[in-house]
C-alpha cells in the first residue's frame, strides 16, 4: 500500500491560485480558483485523467472542443490525451 504524502502548497497565477491539497504515488488533489472572466490554458495530459467538481459559482468548459457550462456540484472527467 502506498503512503499518501501532504504537500501543502499555494501558487498564484494570473488567472487565479492553486492549492495543492494531497500528493501520493497515485494521485494529486488541487483547489483551483479561477477569478472571474479568467481562464486556464488549454492543455492536455497523456498519461493521466482529471476529475473536476465545480464547488461554487460556473465553468465554462472546452473539452476536446466542445463547450459546455458547468454549476455547483457538477463533475467533470477528462480522460488521459483529452484537450
Amino acid at each position: 500500500m502506498r503512503k499518501d504524502t501532504t504537500k501543502n502548497y499555494t501558487e498564484s497565477r494570473p488567472w487565479g491560485i492553486y492549492e495543492n491539497l494531497l500528493e501520493s504515488g497515485i494521485c494529486k488533489v488541487k483547489k483551483i480558483t479561477v477569478k472571474p472572466k479568467q481562464r486556464l490554458s488549454y492543455q492536455y495530459h497523456n498519461k493521466r485523467s482529471e476529475h473536476w467538481v465545480v464547488v461554487q459559482g460556473k465553468a465554462k468548459i472546452t473539452l476536446d472542443g466542445k463547450i459546455s457550462t458547468f454549476v455547483q456540484n457538477d463533475y467533470i472527467y477528462i480522460k488521459a490525451g483529452s484537450k
